[in-house]
């Protein structure tokens, strides 16, 4: 997937916001409702919460979150 695509961004702001703030804004969640259903947006949900909390690393070249929300560049 290409960078600037828009659910790209939806998911990786997804991901940023339940890492640092353990909750999703709404923005994020107009945005994902827009290609997916409840369901699977809880599953991304759960998913990012299990691997935050199992210690996975961030890759190398990927800003890492900071605790207001939004990622360290």
């Amino acid at each position: 997937m290409d960078d600037r695509d828009p659910l790209r961004a939806a998911l990786l702001r997804a991901a940023d916001e339940l890492v640092a703030g353990h909750r999703l804004s709404d923005r994020t969640w107009r945005d994902l409702t827009a290609r997916y259903p409840t369901g699977q947006i809880i599953e991304i949900c759960l998913l990012a919460g299990v691997l935050n909390s199992l210690g996975v690393q961030i890759e190398d070249g990927f800003a890492a979150p900071d605790r207001a929300g939004g990622a360290v560049t």
